[in-house]
């Protein structure tokens, strides 16, 4: 029996990189997923139930590898299935960080989509950082504009630029290194070329594609997420780019815990909605100036929509 960590998922199969001593190359094997691993969708066709970044034990059979067991995850990013409501979709396991990748134009910077995802950061204790793209395409008090707002309330914002390597090796220094990182962001925004400018060359290009004329809106390129090393000691974890992010089983009160201005704040009732009753203390942080009324708009929104 080897371990290994879960690389590349198909319908019923995975890529699996084996456990490996220290400055050893890992080998990638094939792996069948053995059938308790393997879940029916309820329209049919195998749905596995393992993400990239999971560990497993892996068993090898005759002239094939098969996954024979998951280990507990110590963390995930996930989020309501997009079709399937009551269903969870787990997008990685087993990371640190997570990083927002938002661009600052074409397509616009969707505010409440950044702080969908920092609440469920937020949810699983993962630090989490933003990368601001195409910040040659605006003009230096935009990019300000859509960065200090997160930035006053210690979320580190990197800046990247087609023009200017800086700010793709910043990020790689005081963000990335030495950490299980996930991408997660619209499509469109530039996942796959920043994937591309932080991974070296042999590890594989990632198609990029071009944003849609029409709707101002991202293609989907990356359709599967990968799991894949950051040298010199790091992973890297790309997730298919999407248009909505429901957050999966959270409460109004943890969403308050992911906006730092606010995690602290008591109200005098208990069941306060923050919008009208007396001595609200989030309310108070907005007319004190210690918080933006943009910042608790997001919240509330965020909060109210749990019940949808």
């Amino acid at each position: 029996m080897r371990h290994g960590t879960v690389l590349l998922l198909y319908s019923d199969f995975a890529e699996v990189a084996l456990d490996a001593k220290r400055g050893e190359e890992p080998e990638r094997v094939l792996c069948r997923l053995r059938g308790k691993l393997a879940v029916k969708g309820r329209r049919g066709g195998e749905r596995s139930a393992l993400a990239v970044g999971d560990r497993v034990d892996v068993a090898f059979e005759a002239d094939e590898a098969v996954i024979e067991d998951r280990h507990e995850r110590r963390s995930k990013i996930s989020r309501r299935h997009p079709r399937e409501r009551h269903r969870e979709q787990v997008l990685a396991a087993n990371v640190d960080r997570l990083l927002v990748v938002a661009s600052a134009e074409r397509p616009e910077f969707r505010e409440r989509l950044v702080d969908r995802y920092l609440v469920a950061a937020s949810a699983e204790h993962l630090e989490a950082a933003i990368a601001l793209t195409k910040c040659d395409l605006v003009d230096e008090e935009r990019a300000s504009t859509l960065s200090s707002g997160y930035e006053r309330v210690g979320i580190p914002v990197f800046r990247i630029s087609r023009s200017e390597a800086a700010g793709v090796e910043r990020l790689r220094d005081e963000f990335l290194a030495g950490h299980v990182t996930v991408l997660v962001g619209q499509s469109g925004v530039g996942k796959s070329t920043l994937r591309n400018a932080l991974l070296p060359e042999e590890a594989g290009r990632a198609k990029t594609g071009a944003v849609s004329d029409k709707w101002g809106k991202g293609r989907h390129v990356t359709t599967a997420a990968t799991f894949e090393p950051l040298p010199p000691e790091g992973f890297l974890v790309d997730t298919p780019g999407v248009r909505e992010f429901g957050l999966w089983r959270l409460e109004p009160s943890e969403v308050k815990l992911a906006f730092p201005e606010f995690a602290d704040a008591d109200c005098a009732f208990r069941d306060c909605s923050h919008r009208r009753e007396p001595n609200c203390g989030l309310r108070a942080r907005v007319e004190s100036g210690e918080a933006a009324s943009e910042r608790l708009e997001s919240l509330l929104a965020i909060a109210e929509s749990l019940g949808d």
